[in-house]
């Protein structure tokens, strides 16, 4: 009879450790400290929308600010708003947007977005959900930034293949850029002129990890090379120079520390 009973809470403890955990392929609340400033990409709608397809639509990106904002580009405008997260409950509200006049039928409808009410992880992704109808954003950044030492340092943009890179040659001033561990950079360039010193700067997101992927999001033009920089895709660090590249392109930049 003991063995039985043995037996029987063995089987207890085993059957309840497999209904009590968070694996991988269960909803859980977001951890904050990993989606806030990470770029989310739509990927998916569920169930999906009769006759539109996201493959045909331009790509609709998201992040949450550390400082409570969260914006969104779907293209061609950029919509921002306060949001809070209370466990799985999402709340967005007061939200504008850019009024640029771009075609309509190409964009996600962010409406879908406002009515959002829950949000959680599953399995790696980033799912916002209402009534019916989910949400599923991708990330390849959705993990700690690596250990590197160009994290909190500033750089100097040392050399490039870049067309414009001539032109800072030819003023002797180069852009500087910052990576900070909470995922936002800032790049700064100073022309001194006649009439006085200008401060150019431009500031956004970044995502990096282990694997070499690089990503810029939402940062303005402000700078010649920055769209360039922007549609990076890959980074790599020796020697003190972080060298990023553009590979569609064929362009590289070399920051040194």
């Amino acid at each position: 009879m003991a063995k039985i009973k043995k037996f029987s809470l063995a089987l207890f403890l085993f059957l309840l450790s497999c209904t009590s955990g968070t694996g991988p392929d269960l909803y859980a609340p977001p951890d904050m400290e990993l989606i806030v400033n990470v770029p989310w990409n739509l990927t998916e709608i569920k169930p999906a929308p009769a006759n539109v397809s996201l493959d045909d639509m331009r790509p609709f990106a998201l992040y949450f600010g550390s400082d409570t904002l969260l914006f969104a580009h779907n293209g061609c405008n950029t919509f921002f708003g306060p949001f809070t997260i209370e466990g799985d409950s999402l709340k967005l509200r007061g939200f504008g947007s850019t009024l640029i006049g771009c075609p309509s039928h190409d964009f996600f409808d962010t409406n879908a977005l406002l009515k959002t009410s829950k949000i959680t992880i599953h399995n790696g992704n980033l799912e916002m959900s209402h009534d019916d109808t989910t949400l599923i954003f991708t990330s390849k950044f959705y993990t700690p930034l690596p250990e590197t030492a160009v994290l909190n340092k500033t750089m100097i943009l040392v050399s490039s293949n870049d067309p414009q890179m001539a032109y800072y040659d030819s003023i002797q001033s180069y852009p500087t850029l910052r990576l900070n561990e909470n995922r936002t950079f800032t790049i700064r360039r100073q022309v001194n002129t006649e009439s006085g010193e200008y401060v150019y700067k431009a500031n956004g997101l970044f995502g990096m990890n282990k694997e070499g992927d690089w990503t810029f999001a939402f940062s303005p033009p402000y700078l010649f090379f920055e769209g360039n920089l922007k549609n990076a895709g890959h980074y790599s660090f020796k020697d003190n120079i972080l060298k990023i590249e553009n590979r569609d392109k064929g362009y590289y930049y070399n920051f040194q520390l």
